[in-house]
């Protein structure tokens, strides 16, 4: 009664459809096997509850198969031929709790039907979304990731369900036109945003503000505690303020700050109105700002006082 079958880096095209027999496998790992296609009667394997198909990038998944598996609790998949309708498929694995995701179509991500549904991503006690094969290696300590590359416009269904509960988050040449993060992802609350731990931009050129703080919007980033930009040749301001509040308390968890090749940026902090909240980044313990000619200053009286 085999349960575990490991046949990475494997060369096991032939043949691999007798897989199928073993009913009783709960492990089947064929990671960098050369495999073409899986073959349908996989789906045969109903206890199967961990499938990797990591660094398979050639990879064809037939349609069907995936939601066959009921009981999958963990699922990597390393394909370029991931589509929409795979990932309704993941969507529909009620005991799925980790996923690795390589998505190359990136289109699917502007997508506003619902591919994944927000009840779906809560589960999930793991997850790393990702549209470049090399990012995997950034994968740090925290559970839930979703790394993006060349996204120009976000769907609905990654706003609502993947946003609001990624911890590590990569946006590269993910703006077009002018924009702050939160109106580029079409918020329609306050929290989206509100487990993200370390934030990553880079080359995002329409991008002239991160945030826009007011009374409404203070609790944005609360639990950020890494923000690095790189690149980002429209940003004007990282952190601007509009408040009629004196006792704002902003970016309470924030401990690192990296602004590297910033050519537009003049100010870190600014605001309209009122003086700067009282507590900006109280916790703050890393400044780095490189090759940001035009900033006219770095650091104001209350930032980690």
């Amino acid at each position: 009664e085999l349960k575990t079958l490991c046949l990475n880096d494997s060369k096991v095209s032939r043949g691999i459809w007798l897989v199928s027999s073993l009913e009783n496998l709960r492990v089947l790992s064929l990671a960098g096997c050369s495999i073409d296609s899986l073959p349908e009667q996989l789906g045969n394997l109903k206890k199967l509850r961990l499938l990797d198909l990591s660094s398979m990038e050639s990879l064809e998944i037939p349609e069907g198969l995936i939601s066959k598996l009921r009981y999958l609790e963990e699922l990597y998949v390393d394909t370029s031929k991931v589509t929409a309708y795979l990932m309704i498929e993941i969507d529909d694995l009620t005991r799925l709790r980790c996923l690795q995701l390589f998505i190359k179509d990136v289109s699917v991500l502007s997508l506003n039907d619902q591919i994944f549904r927000i009840d779906f991503v809560r589960k999930l006690k793991s997850y790393i979304i990702y549209t470049e094969l090399q990012w995997i290696t950034l994968v740090k300590s925290h559970r839930k990731n979703l790394y993006l590359k060349g996204v120009t416009t976000i769907g609905d269904w990654v706003v609502d369900a993947l946003l609001g509960e990624t911890e590590n988050l990569i946006l590269d040449s993910c703006f077009e036109e002018e924009s702050t993060v939160l109106h580029f992802t079409a918020l329609s609350c306050i929290s989206t945003f509100s487990v993200l731990k370390i934030l990553r931009l880079t080359n995002c050129n329409g991008l002239t503000h991160l945030v826009w703080c007011n009374d409404q919007k203070q609790s944005v980033f609360h639990n950020l505690e890494e923000l690095h930009i790189t690149k980002c040749d429209s940003l004007r301001s990282v952190f601007h303020f509009q408040s009629t509040s004196k006792n704002l308390s902003a970016f309470p968890c924030l401990k690192i700050i990296r602004l590297i090749n910033l050519q537009e940026t003049v100010s870190i902090w600014s605001w309209e109105g009122n003086p700067p909240p009282q507590h900006i980044c109280p916790n703050l313990k890393e400044l780095n700002v490189q090759r940001c000619r035009k900033l006219d200053f770095v650091l104001v009286a209350r930032v980690a006082a």
